[in-house]
């Protein structure tokens, strides 16, 4: 069933008229005479029949799903006011209805009532802690608590649920009340929480207590997991759903109409350096204050909330909480009598005050406090939170999403203020919140009967399938049956390959002895590079190498760095600008990211290196007629250089480390290797074969170099530490690497004519773009030169050339080999 929300009229038939003095949106009207309606057809149903235990399958639940700040409350409080029985109900001698309107948090009980009062004046409020006596009880009565406070296991919960001889229980007065012939309404308000860590409870008491003829459920995130589960714990087996729009919303003005996602774009460096809550909650701040112009200029007398979402926290850490306070007060130059904390589990009245008290500009609060409070002077958020789920996601976009009364007007001819704000430090952060906006985006107004439309049955048990949603078993058997028989023929097809005489295949199994070809020219022996096993000055020799200029000395001043700042439309459009923003790095943040940097060779104590660095860096300040620096200015600049330009710390370790490095004749070349049995000869490898420990590349890269009549001879250079004849390269931190081939080329002027060559993939997987491959890739061996680096194609199996380029600060492609790159020194 499907009703037009916007196009209902209104109808007679004895429906008492609202006298309440606040007018309905158009949605608002639609929305609360469909749900009076279907209200008043659930009742004429019940009164029709013999028993009410034979009315279990009558569709008497109704879902309104509604973003946050559309009402929701009032159109349930209305609603109900304005239910209009059928003829069959009075003559059936029913009274009218009892309403039990169950909010998840006492703060919002309150809120509730106080709506509900001068909104709905023709519902009466009772007090069902002091007010039990079914006896005054009239049509349209409303007893507004807690969840908990019936279905927990609490003392509260338990003394209600227990008669007295001053009181009736809340049980007793239920089965009191349907004796008198009145029917039992539920309402369950902001649902996905009610129905949250009581879940079991108040499915319990929903069932054998309650028993509602009538239940009204609220939401604005329709797809949570938690009201699903009470949904069939409480065996409810269909749901009239009642949407409404988020276009309608903002159409009648309670919404704003665009919604923006603000995020940092830290670079590697950056991101070490800077304190991404401090800098984001920097720019929360200034987007805050620029609103507050904004509401100056146009002389609209309303102070703007910005509110901070914090994490939870652990006992042994500070509290988040308190750490953002004082953040915003030294770093953003917040007041502190303008900043307000609310972090209990259970929000107290007074939280919800805090919202309308306009000497407050800053409201912190955690996940407790995300949902069911109303902050309409709210237009930025940021949410320091490790991650956001969509249902979450939208509860916090809805905090900001409202729009003032006193802006109501103003708001459309200002893109600026018919926005909210949301600023992320974390990008990851994002989704939860983009999700949000696609659910407030595909919210529609509708009423629909939401059942288990269909069932998967298994055919194995000779049960029927339904037509629209049978499995093909048969079908899916027989595609199975020809995907198994696709692998075993691609399986045998590999297993035939291998059996064929080629460079990458293996003749026979065992093992074989492979002798040295010395008529190839290969040398006895190849050259390495060593250093001494310690090396206890290093530090302070890598020390006096550091160098000191102007850009350095410059940020001895410098305090703060640009950073960028994104911004994302998430409802108007998919449009994304960029702002640049300036950052204080966080000295602890500098201080533990740069430690890494220090401790760069093994022979170095970082703590050493910093404190013999210090020094070297106030002696040329000093050398230069500058005024001799605090050590606090010295450290902090000296940690900005570790993190921006590490490669001035590594340039002074690796000369200090080269008047360490000799090169030595390392062991003789083995007589003969053992491999693999019957492996393919190879013409010019050292000893006749392509060795089994090539992968597909290096094997590829081995087949063409063996034709090149320039190549004397090449073999694998073993990359084992213990191998004590491979050929090793010195790095800038000390340690060893071993290129994949020694080659001996024609006419290269080398000892022994020798090129090394390393080869690499082709970079699709990122591995080829690390720390470690850029420091080898400008590393070459004192004698034989630069290490040329080759990477395969897949799609052509051709091989490209690859070099470091300083301009992109990354590996590239330097076109295809050829065999003159062996020879030179390019």
């Amino acid at each position: 069933m499907a009703i037009d929300l916007q196009e209902r009229s209104v109808t007679s038939g004895g429906r008492r008229p609202t006298t309440s003095p606040l007018v309905l949106a158009r949605y608002q009207r639609g929305a609360v005479e469909a749900l009076a309606e279907e209200i008043s057809t659930a009742q004429a149903d019940i009164a029709r029949r013999v028993s009410r235990s034979t009315v279990a399958d009558i569709r008497n639940t109704f879902l309104l799903i509604a973003p946050t700040g559309s009402g929701k409350t009032l159109m349930m409080g209305r609603a109900l006011q304005t239910v209009a029985p059928e003829p069959i109900v009075a003559a059936m001698g029913y009274k009218g209805t009892v309403w039990f309107w169950f909010a998840p948090y006492t703060g919002l009980v309150e809120q509730t009532r106080k709506m509900l009062r001068r909104d709905c004046d023709r519902l009466r409020l009772r007090d069902l802690e002091l007010d039990r006596e079914p006896s005054v009880t009239r049509d349209g009565d409303v007893f507004v608590q807690t969840w908990a406070s019936v279905a927990a296991n609490n003392r509260e919960a338990r003394r209600l649920r227990r008669s007295g001889e001053s009181s009736w229980s809340v049980d007793d007065l239920i089965e009191q009340l349907r004796q008198d012939k009145f029917f039992i309404g539920a309402v369950i308000d902001e649902a996905h929480i009610n129905f949250g860590t009581n879940a079991k409870a108040a499915a319990s008491f929903y069932l054998q207590c309650l028993k509602p003829d009538v239940a009204v459920l609220a939401t604005a995130t329709p797809r949570d997991e938690k009201l699903e589960s009470f949904r069939q714990a409480a065996g409810i087996s269909a749901v009239t759903r009642i949407e409404i729009g988020r276009g309608d919303v903002v159409s009648a003005g309670l919404n704003k109409r665009g919604l923006a996602l603000a995020y940092l774009a830290l670079t590697k460096q950056q991101s070490l350096a800077i304190d991404p809550d401090e800098t984001i909650l920097r720019a929360a701040w200034l987007q805050h204050k620029k609103i507050k112009r904004r509401l100056q200029q146009k002389r609209i007398d309303l102070v703007p909330l910005l509110l901070v979402q914090v994490p939870d926290g652990s006992p042994d850490q500070p509290d988040p909480a308190g750490v953002t306070k004082r953040i915003l007060v030294d770093a953003c130059q917040v007041q502190d009598s303008s900043i307000s904390i609310h972090t209990s589990g259970q929000p107290d009245p007074a939280f919800h005050l805090l919202a309308n008290n306009e000497q407050i500009e800053v409201l912190i609060f955690k996940l407790s406090a995300a949902t069911g409070f109303d902050a309409p002077r709210a237009w930025t958020l940021a949410s320091l939170r490790p991650s956001l789920t969509p249902e979450f996601g939208l509860q916090v976009v809805g905090r900001i999403m409202r729009v003032h009364p006193r802006v109501r007007h103003e708001r459309v001819s200002d893109p600026l203020l018919d926005r909210g704000y949301v600023y992320l430090a974390n990008p990851r952060r994002q989704a939860g919140l983009e999700a949000a906006a696609d659910q407030l985006k595909a919210l529609r107004t509708s009423i629909k009967v939401v059942t288990d439309d269909f069932k998967i049955i298994s055919a194995a048990d000779g049960s029927a399938v339904e037509a629209d949603t049978a499995i093909d078993l048969e079908g899916s058997s027989k595609d199975l049956s020809n995907e198994i028989e696709s692998q075993i023929d691609n399986s045998l097809s590999q297993i035939s390959d291998i059996e064929k005489d080629s460079p990458d295949t293996i003749l026979r199994g065992g093992t074989y002895r492979y002798s040295l070809r010395p008529d190839l020219g290969v040398p006895s022996s190849l050259q390495r590079e060593t250093i001494p096993e310690t090396l206890p000055r290093l530090a302070e020799e890598a020390a006096k190498h550091f160098e000191v200029d102007s850009a350095v000395v410059a940020l001895l001043t410098q305090r703060e760095v640009n950073v960028q700042l994104k911004l994302r439309e998430l409802l108007l459009s998919e449009h994304e600008s960029a702002d640049i923003i300036a950052a204080k790095p966080s000295p602890m943040r500098l201080a533990d990211a740069a430690m890494s940097v220090f401790a760069c060779n093994d022979d170095i104590d970082p703590r050493q290196f910093r404190k013999h660095l210090l020094g070297r860096f106030k002696e040329c300040v000093i050398a230069h007629g500058g005024e001799a620096p605090s050590e606090q200015e010295l450290r902090r600049a000296l940690d900005q250089v570790a993190i921006y330009q590490p490669s001035r710390i590594k340039a002074a370790v690796k000369k200090a480390l080269s008047f360490h490095v000799t090169v030595v004749q390392a062991s003789p070349l083995p007589e003969s290797i053992d491999d693999l049995d019957g492996l393919f000869s190879a013409q010019r490898n050292a000893y006749g074969i392509f060795p089994s420990t090539l992968n597909d590349s290096e094997r590829n890269f081995a087949k063409i170099i063996d034709e090149i009549d320039t190549v004397r001879w090449w073999l694998r250079n073993p990359d084992h530490p213990l191998c004590p004849w491979s050929v090793k390269v010195i790095l800038e931190d000390g340690k060893g690497y071993y290129p994949d081939f020694v080659v001996g080329v024609a006419g290269r002027k080398t000892p022994d004519e020798v090129r090394l060559v390393e080869i690499k993939d082709t970079g699709e997987t990122g591995r080829l773009q690390s720390d470690s491959n850029f420091e080898k890739i400008k590393t070459q061996h004192r004698t034989y030169l630069k290490v040329l680096w080759v990477c395969e194609e897949e799609q052509t199996a051709q091989f490209s050339r690859l070099i470091f380029s300083s301009a992109k600060n990354r590996i590239v492609r330097s076109g295809a080999f050829a065999r003159e790159h062996l020879a030179d020194d390019s």
